[in-house]
């Protein structure tokens, strides 16, 4: 039951165990990220497919969602964005989770990710209105009544 739950969730599911080998990736993953992944090494999977901090620079261990929520044993969230077949920006919202067995040892975690390129176009587009703006009103400032 579970895993159809997952597999019906519109936002990309990551399972990955304590080793960091993705054992679960729902079909929202596969189209948010535009890459079928059955197991791998996260690290592995990351570099293969250019992840990279929002600025564009190469991600740090620590900037990976699953790798952080079992190092700090708590939520995190991450941004991070890749070049998709068609040479798009697709910037990405994570946050993971540590997951635990009964006796609460830590055997994996789990990521929820969606896809924001749009919220981020429309906030570079409304940033660059405002500045647009701005140069309007110091303009218009400059002439006198």
């Amino acid at each position: 039951v579970l895993l159809f739950l997952i597999s019906k969730l519109h936002q990309g599911v990551a399972i990955c165990d304590k080793s960091q080998n993705i054992v679960l990736w729902n079909e929202a993953a596969e189209q948010i990220a535009g890459v079928k992944v059955k197991s791998a090494a996260e690290s592995d999977w990351v570099y293969h497919n250019q992840f990279k901090k929002r600025n564009g620079q190469p991600l740090e261990e620590s900037d990976r969602a699953l790798y952080r929520a079992m190092k700090e044993e708590k939520e995190t969230q991450t941004q991070t964005m890749y070049i998709d077949k068609e040479g798009n920006k697709v910037y990405l919202d994570a946050r993971a989770y540590p997951l635990y067995n009964n006796d609460q040892t830590l055997i994996g975690a789990v990521a929820f990710f969606k896809d924001v390129t749009n919220q981020i176009k429309m906030e570079k587009l409304l940033t660059e209105i405002e500045e647009k703006l701005k140069e309007m009103q110091d303009y218009l400032k400059t002439f006198s009544l």
